[in-house]
């Protein structure tokens, strides 16, 4: 059950057209200036994920995954279903 939920999930963010990426310089894709990323990292300091003007904000795993499909940062409470 967990396969085919995890399978739905990254056909739906596939689908939202998000971009992943690894977190830091070393991952070939960073944050350019005044781009704006949400991530699920437990840290973050001035120009870890590229340049120092990127805006980013921290959230839980279920805000980060609301906020992909949105297209925008989010409350992800509609997305969790009643059985949470």
């Amino acid at each position: 059950m967990a396969r085919q939920h995890r399978r739905q999930f990254l056909k739906t963010l596939a689908a939202a057209a998000t971009v992943t990426l690894a977190g830091t310089k070393s991952s070939g894709r960073v944050l350019g200036a005044n781009e704006v990323c949400i991530t699920s990292s437990t840290r973050n300091f001035k120009g870890r994920m590229g340049s120092p003007s990127a805006r980013i904000y921290m959230g839980s795993s279920a805000t980060v995954a609301a906020s992909a499909i949105a297209g925008h940062i989010t409350d992800p409470t509609p997305y969790l279903g009643d059985d949470r």
